[in-house]
């Protein structure tokens, strides 16, 4: 068992579990690490330069490497990140590695260009 402490809060991690903690605040409740699915692709796209965007959702806590270039995710697991363009290259490897040291490792294909993502959304209360 592992005890981690930030911010004033300790959360005890068995094994098999995890806990994240980001800069300042308390650790999250330990939960059990996902062992199904291990690291999700959500898209991958050309970008204008010819590069590859990939992005994806992985486990809080987990470390993500594109391409072999380390990659940050948010909160919540997600990431994204575009890749340079390489000779011929049509696709990236996306590795995962949870707090338990589970690696999963994929080829991701670089897709046509994604549609927009909703730049605004309203909401307009007691309007009939």
């Amino acid at each position: 068992m592992v005890r981690l402490q930030a911010s004033g809060r300790t959360v005890d991690v068995a094994a098999g579990q995890q806990s994240v903690s980001f800069g300042g605040e308390a650790p999250s409740p330990a939960t059990a690490v996902p062992v199904a699915l291990l690291l999700e692709i959500g898209r991958a796209a050309a970008t204008p330069a010819g590069g590859c965007r990939i992005e994806g959702i992985a486990p809080a806590g987990s470390e993500v490497r594109v391409e072999g270039e380390r990659v940050a995710p948010a909160r919540g697991g997600r990431f994204s990140v575009d890749v340079p363009a390489r000779r011929g290259a049509k696709d990236a490897t996306v590795a995962s590695r949870d707090a338990s040291g589970r690696v999963v490792e994929r080829r991701v294909a670089c897709a046509a260009a994604a549609p927009e993502r909703l730049s605004d959304f309203a909401v307009r209360w007691g309007d009939p």
